[in-house]
């Protein structure tokens, strides 16, 4: 799955609406709702790793304790995935650039690069 479909998913299912943000129609059209949109994925953001360190910080304190189930850590990093690619989308980044700039940034070994330029 690309960038681009997922962050179709992350649209469709967390869309900017007054039902999902009371007062959201309210605010001015433009810069106010931009920075909205910018701090409520920032708040997300913060929540999600503020979990993951909860969970560092309990482990740290009893060493017997493994830290989240796999499920949750599957959970936490796809809502980490989902947040980073709707602050992207608030931003006015899309996702091919995002793309573009990962593989520029972060190349395979040739060996394992299938990707046709």
């Amino acid at each position: 799955m690309t960038l681009e479909r997922i962050l179709l998913r992350v649209k469709a299912g967390w869309p900017w609406t007054d039902a999902n943000y009371p007062g959201y129609d309210a605010l001015p059209e433009g810069r106010m709702r931009e920075l909205f949109r910018l701090k409520h994925v920032l708040l997300h953001l913060t929540k999600q790793i503020g979990a993951v360190a909860a969970a560092i910080e309990r482990a740290e304190h009893r060493p017997g304790d493994r830290g989240p189930e796999h499920a949750k850590r599957v959970e936490t990093c796809g809502k980490l995935i989902a947040s980073a690619l709707k602050l992207a989308d608030a931003s006015g980044v899309e996702a091919g650039e995002l793309e573009k700039w990962i593989a520029k940034n972060f190349p395979l070994p040739k060996d394992l690069d299938d990707e046709v330029s």
